[in-house]
């Protein structure tokens, strides 16, 4: 396994080299280092400063993220099946759609972590912190959640947790999901009150000046 800085490493990746698998990276200084789409497949970044960074869709399949800080990071779509990350500090960061399958995250801090739509089939995140988390969509199947702090993480109709989970006496909040049908009769109900009170013109004007921008 070779050894190499966090400087080195951003070197190569601003020369356009994405390959960085089973590296020596512990301790690493790459605080908003932007390594998206890397492949730090079994990399040893254990300790490594990662807060703020961009590991957008990168492989870290296997990785040993033991104590990391990756507070604020970008995890979007990052592959971390089967990977180490005992006591990490993923407070506020971003990890929606990633896969964690079986991934060891025992102790570690992921508050206000954005988990929505991520794959945590078979996880341990015993004595985890998942409070004001959002769980929404995620995958929680076969997970140890022993001990884990889910106080006021946010979940849905699309969270899938075990069968004798509940996720109500864990303190979690549950998302209604809007639909688009219900949506309409909301907007509808509005332009009725407003148009017995403002009159059509005025009323349409309001509806007209309300109406999101998309261009």
């Amino acid at each position: 396994m070779s050894k190499i800085s966090g400087n080195e490493i951003q070197k190569k990746y601003a020369l356009g080299e994405r390959n960085f698998r089973q590296l020596e990276l512990r301790y690493a200084l790459l605080k908003g280092a932007n390594l998206s789409h890397s492949d730090l497949n079994e990399s040893i970044l254990l300790g490594a400063n990662l807060c703020g960074a961009d590991l957008r869709g990168a492989n870290l399949c296997g990785a040993n993220l033991t104590r990391a800080n990756l507070n604020g990071t970008c995890l979007k779509g990052a592959i971390l099946t089967r990977g180490c990350l005992d006591e990490v500090d993923l407070v506020d960061a971003c990890l929606e759609k990633a896969h964690l399958n079986g991934v060891e995250l025992k102790k570690a801090n992921l508050s206000g972590a954005d988990l929505s739509e991520a794959y945590l089939i078979k996880a341990n995140l015993s004595g985890a912190n998942l409070r004001g988390a959002n769980l929404c969509g995620s995958n929680f199947c076969g997970a140890n959640l022993s001990g884990a702090n889910l106080s006021g993480a946010y979940y849905g109709d699309n969270t899938y947790f075990d069968i004798n989970f509940d996720p109500v006496s864990a303190g979690m909040q549950k998302v209604k999901t809007i639909t688009v049908e219900e949506l309409l009769v909301a907007f509808n109900y509005l332009y009725q009150l407003s148009n017995n009170y403002l009159g059509s013109k005025l009323a349409a004007s309001y509806i007209e000046a309300s109406r999101p921008n998309f261009d």
